[in-house]
């Protein structure tokens, strides 16, 4: 069974760092002198990551009921997505402190993306890593760190942390130059959690040299990321996921089967203005794309499930054995009629050729005595028309006789006159 539902969007805004004016903000929008945004939760600069993470459970219920999710932080440099998600206290720490409230065991895999390479942060050997896509993006030979305790994931994530690479720019000494993907697997469901690189100006950071490369590559990845969301907010029918491996890893969460929260992060200062209304515009679209959630069947599930099917399957074969067992007893009932029938049909046929062949015998019998009859006529009128032939001939010969006498005597009387 499946349900659709939008991408959730929540923004919270950073705390001011020196005297600078802020931009209005209430708990629902976010407002200037000329925009207005709408998002489903704002959470202002006075705000807790506890008071954040209450965005966060809805999707940690449907992950314990079998649900994949996916919470990904976005901002410009600064803005506080890695202080949201994997600071003390944070997102990430909250969420595995939820998911440990009953005993259980994760499998956690830590990767980064860095100049478009995919890096296991859980053995820096495995620098790059390859992507499988079936019905799902897997990352290949990446660490899979098994966990059943908050202490344990607490270990893993420190490791990846202290092998993330990290840079200076203007905007934050200690910028995130990766995009860091925690992924953690429960069974057949994945929960997803995303520290995005910042996104940020070039002329701003005063990028150079390998930072510079470092930029135009988060750059470019974030760019794609803005148009696979663009794609799949006006639903155009081509969305190129394929254009960078952040959106390859992502694409269950973007339109896919997945529940997704992205968590924008903007600064409460003026000079940021520009890439807060960029961040909470990138926030707008997210909210226009609508995922298909799935819930994952584990194998004692599809186990059961098959039980049950078989099950099914197998009450519904009885009952069709049970109604065939019917069937071949009308049947037989059908038969044994039809037999009675055709015997009592046989025994009036078997009567009516005994009645035909005593008539047949009656009648050549009838015929023989007519032949003998008639053959016996037949001889009796050929007798009896040989006598008149021999009587007429008879006549004749007296008739002429006579006729021949009594003209010479004519003759003679004439001569004597």
């Amino acid at each position: 069974m499946s349900t659709q539902a939008k991408i959730s969007t929540v923004v919270r805004i950073r705390n001011q760092l020196e005297p600078e004016l802020p931009f209005i903000f209430s708990e629902q929008e976010i407002e200037s002198q000329r925009l207005t945004f709408a998002f489903d939760r704002v959470y202002g600069p006075a705000s807790q990551s506890t008071d954040v993470f209450q965005s966060v459970v809805p999707l940690l219920e449907q992950f314990n009921a079998g649900f994949s999710a996916t919470i990904c932080a976005y901002g410009q440099s600064g803005s506080g997505k890695s202080f949201t998600m994997i600071e003390s206290g944070g997102i990430v720490f909250q969420t595995v402190q939820y998911l440990f409230q009953s005993p259980k065991e994760l499998q956690i895999q830590c990767v980064e993306i860095y100049n478009e390479q995919i890096r296991d942060l859980l053995d820096v050997t495995k620098t790059d890593l390859r992507l499988l896509e079936t019905k799902t993006c897997v990352i290949e030979n990446a660490t899979n760190a098994v966990v059943t305790s908050h202490s344990e994931f607490n270990t893993v994530l420190s490791t990846s942390i202290k092998n993330r690479a990290v840079g200076c720019t203007n905007l934050n000494l200690q910028s995130s130059r990766s995009h860091l993907l925690i992924i953690i697997t429960m069974n057949k469901q994945q929960l997803t959690l995303v520290d995005l690189a910042g996104s940020e100006r070039v002329s701003k950071t005063q990028a150079q040299n390998n930072t510079l490369v470092q930029a135009n590559s988060i750059n470019s990845s974030l760019l794609v990321l803005g148009r696979v969301i663009s794609a799949l907010a006006h639903k155009e029918p081509f969305v190129p996921f394929r254009d960078s491996k952040l959106t390859r890893i992502l694409r269950n969460s973007l339109g896919g089967s997945a529940s997704s929260l992205v968590i924008t992060c903007v600064s409460s200062l003026k000079e940021h203005l520009d890439e807060s209304i960029q961040s909470m515009r990138f926030a707008i679209r997210c909210g226009m794309v609508v995922n298909v959630l799935k819930r994952q069947i584990t194998k004692s599930e599809k186990e059961d499930e098959n039980v049950t099917v078989l099950k099914e399957e197998n009450n519904s074969l009885k009952d069709a054995n049970t109604q065939m067992k019917e069937e071949l007893a009308l049947k037989d009932a059908e038969i044994r009629d039809l037999r009675d029938i055709n015997e009592a049909q046989d025994e009036k046929y078997q009567k009516l050729k005994h009645t035909y062949m005593q008539l047949t015998k009656e009648i050549l019998h009838k015929n023989k005595e007519r032949d003998a009859e008639l053959k016996q006529a037949y001889q009796l009128i050929a007798a009896q028309q040989t006598r008149y032939d021999e009587e007429m001939k008879s006549i004749s010969k007296n008739l002429l006789k006579l006729t021949q006498s009594g003209f010479a005597t004519e003759l003679e009387q004439d001569s004597d006159e």
